[in-house]
């Protein structure tokens, strides 16, 4: 499927920013990066977040989110594996206990109008 045809909207987005609004998280743990949009909304919005490590089993999503979050690459420490990996990633990078865990367990539409990813 054409990458320009890769397009979701992020849901609850007022309710992910309001679980945000404190400059004590310093570190994110997304476990499902999807096309980006959730991350691109959090480090928009909130500066003081230091480390945003994402995870996504879609080599597709990954690709497209790692271009779209490429101003925020400093910040960025993506793997493409499956969010149950949290812990092997936070010791093998030496994070601390992330403060905040975001888990988007949706579809994104993609994956239902693509036949090759098994949803269709």
């Amino acid at each position: 499927m054409p990458e320009k045809s890769l397009y979701h909207e992020s849901v609850l987005q007022k309710e992910v920013l309001s679980n945000f609004m404190t400059d004590k998280i310093k570190t994110v743990f997304d476990g499902t990066l999807g096309l980006g949009g959730h991350a691109k909304l959090i480090l928009e919005n909130f500066s003081n977040i230091e480390h945003y490590i994402a995870t996504d089993l879609d080599p597709q999503h990954f690709d497209f989110a790692t271009q779209k979050l490429a101003k925020f690459s400093l910040k960025l420490v993506l793997h493409n594996t499956n969010f149950s990996e949290l812990g092997r990633h936070l010791e093998s990078d030496n994070y601390a206990k992330p403060l905040a865990i975001l888990l988007d367990l949706g579809l994104c539409s993609n994956q239902v109008d693509d036949e090759t990813k098994g949803f269709s």
